[in-house]
């Protein structure tokens, strides 16, 4: 499942619906009666809360670290779903980071 279907949300979703649906499912999964559900509620929008993660998310499609920018850059784009691109200056500051 992907940090999006787990809390219930689209890619397009705006930070406000983001913070809506975590606060929502950790009302509904508090991590003492659900510790299971909650690390997963609480991973996905650990990766979808900060624009720079979602932005990696969006790139790479995975939550491993990648050793290779190109391997991440290929696996990219055979694994593109219709979906519009990140900015150049945006995949170059990225490319830098790892």
């Amino acid at each position: 499942m992907t940090p999006y279907e787990i809390l219930g949300i689209n890619s397009s979703s705006d930070d406000k619906a983001i913070r809506n649906a975590y606060l929502q499912l950790v009302k509904k999964h508090p991590p003492d009666r659900d510790p299971e559900k909650f690390k997963k509620v609480a991973d996905a929008y650990e990766t979808v809360k900060d624009e720079n993660r979602r932005l990696k998310y969006y790139i790479f499609n995975r939550d491993v670290p990648v050793d290779c920018p190109f391997e991440a850059l290929v696996l990219h784009v055979k694994n593109t779903e219709k979906r519009t691109p990140p900015d150049f200056e945006q995949f170059k500051e990225l490319l830098r980071d790892v």
